[in-house]
């Protein structure tokens, strides 16, 4: 490993840390070479393992599903059915850790990754990320986040000096400082305007605003945070943002990640599958489906095992569907598969992935829970299976799932779904969420979001986003993914019919993440 000596102030910071554990994105390797872990063990290693992997997925979704049954039994007192719901949560937890080992063990006992582990993996040195990730108007900006001391490294465009900054802020600071969830100017803006001056001192700001582009790859606390909402003047309503005065965003999990990533070409991808407005009640799916035959029996809402513990429901979303409106109407009907309603089930949406599309947009339900790990993110579809589910059709498109789509023709997949840019954080690898596998699976880049969006104002941010996008291809211009996020955010900004939308909670959720 390259070891870069800055001098910063009296001391000398040796950059060898620079990636750290951040180097060995092996997920991202792994899906950019197409390489199945599988296909490297001895047929008898890997049988008792795919036989583990296959009872302990049979097992989760057969919990779920009675967890959900459990919930409209009228004939069970309300103490009987929390006993009986209780017993099947505990069995349904040891079947998720029962699947998260066989996992692990398919890994190790994988020669391919193995040799990842031990000779794969290396991170690019500062002049490959000057030259492959930099674009000549643009700043990468990495930050280090420690318990004592935090930096922020300034790689400029090939040719320039690499700069180093002290942070005045600690782990623990960023922690109390970085906004949990939405960002709402009913809680106050200071923290955003006391967050923009600890993360850009020194000038440092004024390096930002005349770059062409920025790229930031996040530590820490700093992972939940966009940064395009942070205040750069003014306060309450005559707040100015990042969005206003700064320039487009990209993140990213890592130098050597966005490196694989930007080495990607898809393959030859055409037109938009969208897939929005899927159906979860029951007198939905029965009344507009009388030649299927009606698995789900039991109720009249379909709720989710994980959702229900949580005490939720799955509300329909009916704005989504304008979302696939706006962009039939950009590319052209012709141009654009769309799934929607009781079409909107995952085995449709497997199938349609595999005709090799150029632009993938999922807007539904996006469920986090936090008790069951990142593993267990997911999309929630139409359902199709409520008595007897099968665990690859059981109405959630799960993170690990994702990890084995071939996303391999999208040029930009667009999460139009609450959270999918929140997951388990690792020191040095960043945050496994949704988005992130989905760039795992083959896709060039990501939008995602940061909190439960409103969706309203996320269709006509959606639907402007796409029709940005189609506008320059229909022109003959190479699509700057990243200039037409910022310009549908600022639209959604602006909005004169909607003057609550100036507020960051209905913009700054959307972030991008990926190549240029």
């Amino acid at each position: 490993m390259v070891s870069w000596q800055v001098e910063v102030g009296e001391r000398e910071v040796a950059l060898d840390w620079l990636e750290r554990g951040r180097a060995r994105v092996l997920l991202d390797q792994l899906a950019e070479a197409r390489i199945d872990l599988r296909s490297s063990i001895p047929a008898a290693a890997l049988a008792p393992l795919e036989a583990r992997e296959t009872d302990a997925r049979s097992r989760q979704a057969t919990y779920r599903a009675g967890i959900t049954s459990l919930g409209s039994r009228s004939d069970l007192s309300t103490a009987e059915r929390d006993e009986r719901i209780t017993v099947l949560e505990d069995s349904l937890e040891l079947a998720d850790a029962d699947y998260r080992q066989v996992y692990q063990d398919i890994k190790s006992a994988s020669p391919l990754w193995q040799d990842l582990l031990t000779s794969g993996g290396e991170p690019i040195g500062l002049a490959e990320m000057q030259s492959e990730l930099v674009p000549d108007d643009g700043l990468l900006l990495i930050y280090e986040v420690g318990d004592n001391a935090s930096h922020v490294f300034v790689v400029p465009p090939e040719g320039e000096e690499l700069e180093v900054v002290s942070l005045d802020v600690t782990s623990e600071s960023l922690d109390e400082l970085v906004p949990r969830g939405a960002i709402r100017t009913a809680d106050g803006l200071s923290g955003l305007s006391t967050l923009r001056g600890a993360l850009f001192p020194d000038g440092l700001w004024d390096r930002v605003q005349g770059a062409g582009e920025v790229i930031v790859i996040p530590d820490g606390a700093l992972h939940r945070l966009p940064f395009e909402a942070l205040v750069v003047s003014g306060d309450g309503e005559d707040a100015r943002y990042w969005l206003d005065d700064g320039p487009p965003l990209r993140y990213a999990a890592s130098a050597t990640a966005l490196y694989n990533v930007e080495r990607r070409s898809a393959s030859a991808g055409s037109g938009v599958l969208s897939v929005s407005d899927p159906t979860f009640r029951l007198e939905d799916i029965l009344s507009g489906a009388q030649d299927r035959e009606p698995v789900i029996k039991a109720r009249a809402d379909v709720v989710r095992a994980g959702f229900e513990r949580a005490g939720g429901t799955l509300d329909r979303l009916p704005y989504t569907a304008e979302e696939t409106e706006t962009i039939r109407s950009a590319f052209g009907s012709e141009g654009v598969v769309a799934l929607q309603d009781l079409d909107a089930t995952e085995q449709n949406v497997r199938e349609a992935v595999g005709e090799r599309h150029r632009y993938l947009h999922l807007a539904t339900h996006g469920l986090v829970d936090e008790r069951r790990g990142s593993m267990y993110a997911s999309l929630a579809l139409t359902p199709v299976s409520g008595t007897d589910p099968e665990p690859d059709d059981d109405g959630f498109l799960h993170l690990h799932e994702v990890y084995g789509l071939d996303l391999g023709s999208i040029a930009l997949a667009v999460l139009s779904a609450c959270e999918t840019n929140v997951g388990e954080s690792y020191a040095g690898e960043g945050v496994f969420a949704l988005s992130r596998g989905f760039l795992a699976a083959g896709a060039q880049r990501v939008v995602a979001t940061q909190w439960q969006v409103d969706d309203r104002a996320t269709a006509v941010l959606i639907g402007h986003f796409f029709e940005v996008i189609a506008e320059a291809e229909r022109v003959g211009e190479v699509v700057d993914y990243a200039r037409a996020l910022r310009d549908a955010k600022q639209r959604v900004r602006t909005d004169v019919d909607n003057p609550q939308w100036a507020d960051p909670y209905y913009w700054a959720a959307f972030t991008i993440t990926g190549q240029r």
